[in-house]
């Protein structure tokens, strides 16, 4: 397979559309929802995927995004809530889990904090909406 390819559900619906180069991703990659809104946007490398990540709602909206580096998430990945709201943040470095993770309530108040080291988790606290830690 080379250059650009589509894939159509059994009803003509595109599904996925992406680039080849010598049988193997290359450039921009995506997956569509059944009813045509753009769900996974990302790109590859010769076959590894490197570059931005972007995972959608439906609505548009973005739910996940992230980087990739030799196929391993690298770098700070951001979860959104539908409203836009960030809903966690988490630090990865070669596909591992790295330094501090926080979630956090729609409201934008801290609901967890994870410590990581090299995919290891160290330590954990949980907080209520008023912002106490909950033991």
């Amino acid at each position: 397979v080379e250059g650009i390819f589509k894939s159509y559900d059994e009803n003509g619906n595109l599904i996925l559309e992406g680039t080849y180069k010598n049988g193997k991703e290359h450039g921009p990659y995506k997956l569509f929802y059944k009813t045509g809104e753009l769900k996974i946007q990302r790109n590859y490398k010769d076959g590894i995927e490197e570059g931005p990540y972007k995972l959608f709602y439906r609505s548009g909206k973005i739910q996940i995004e992230g980087q990739y580096n030799g196929g391993k998430e690298d770098g700070m990945f951001t979860m959104y809530y539908e409203s836009g709201a960030v809903k966690a943040k988490e630090l990865f470095k070669e596909g591992k889990q790295e330094g501090v993770y926080k979630a956090f309530y729609e409201d934008g108040k801290l609901m967890e904090e994870r410590l990581y080291k090299a995919g290891q988790l160290i330590a954990i606290k949980k907080f209520d909406k008023e912002g106490k830690e909950i033991k």
